[in-house]
């Protein structure tokens, strides 16, 4: 389940039109964070988007420089980001 929740970001956030860092609160709980990088594209990262994990708690090693894929997917219940890595909270 925190895996799950690690994953779920309220609101919409588009990533293209964010600034060049910034952190979301995730559901799992206040002090769960993705933060988002924007970095040079390339090969590994196509759209220069990263999101490292931090503050959960968990004890779980968490996640550094998952690349988003495919940004901004517009589905009915808000903005789907395809990641291409499981965001383990720490």
């Amino acid at each position: 389940r925190a895996i799950l929740l690690n994953h779920i970001v309220a609101g919409t956030n588009n990533l293209t039109a964010i600034g060049n860092s910034v952190s979301l609160t995730t559901m799992l709980n206040a002090n769960a964070t993705l933060t988002v990088t924007k970095v040079t594209p390339s090969v590994q990262v196509p759209t220069g988007i990263l999101l490292s994990t931090s503050g959960a708690g968990t004890g779980m090693p968490g996640t550094t420089n998952a690349p988003i894929l495919l940004p901004n997917l517009a589905v009915s219940n808000g903005v789907d980001h395809v990641v291409g890595k499981i965001l383990i909270p720490n």
